[in-house]
């Protein structure tokens, strides 16, 4: 059997009243249902390290890239970009 742990917390009595009256309204007990919120906050916390982590790596390799003189100027960039939103404009006429 899984090792458990006891929290105890307090809540705003609206909040705790109107928790209950939905748990038992879905048919789920209510700690059932603060394990399964428990677990989404921590798989969500998971995923946006792993984001973060993700972007540090594109910044650093963007870094590296633009000191190395392979980088294009914002303005040159716009440029292509505000060729694109015309030509996409036109074709949609």
């Amino acid at each position: 059997m899984a090792k458990r742990n006891v929290f105890q917390f307090e809540l705003d009595k609206d909040l705790s009243d109107a928790f209950l009256h939905a748990a038992k309204s879905a048919r789920r007990e209510p700690e059932e249902l603060i394990a399964a919120l428990v677990r989404n906050f921590v798989d969500q916390q998971s995923e946006e390290a792993g984001y973060g982590d993700f972007v540090k790596r594109k910044v650093e390799a963007a870094r590296k890239s633009v000191a190395a003189g392979q980088g294009r100027p914002s303005t040159e960039v716009d440029a292509v970009f505000e060729d694109m939103r015309k030509a996409i404009q036109k074709a949609g006429r």
